[in-house]
């Protein structure tokens, strides 16, 4: 499907699946409520401009802030569970 445009019109409350957005440019639109799930957004290249700025690579700073405790306590759970109890082997 090649580019088409929309104007004026109401999306609001839509659920967008399996679309390619790629290179969509979006002027004047209200963003409020906006939930992205993007998984392969910090593939190369990996970009996402709002109001002018690549934010990707904020979205990767917060998703390692989030991640990292997480995988903290999976490695603490690993070396808990691999210590014998008895100390023999």
């Amino acid at each position: 499907m090649g580019s088409q445009e929309f104007s004026s019109r109401d999306l609001s409350n839509s659920i967008f699946r399996d679309v390619s957005l790629r290179d969509a440019v979006m002027r004047g639109v209200d963003v409020d409520g906006l939930d992205i799930d993007a998984p392969w957004l910090l593939e190369e290249p990996g970009r996402l401009i709002v109001n002018g700025v690549d934010v990707a690579p904020l979205v990767d700073d917060e998703l390692d802030l989030l991640v990292a405790p997480i995988v903290a306590e999976s490695r603490i759970h690993q070396m808990s569970t691999a210590v014998s109890p008895c100390g023999g082997g």
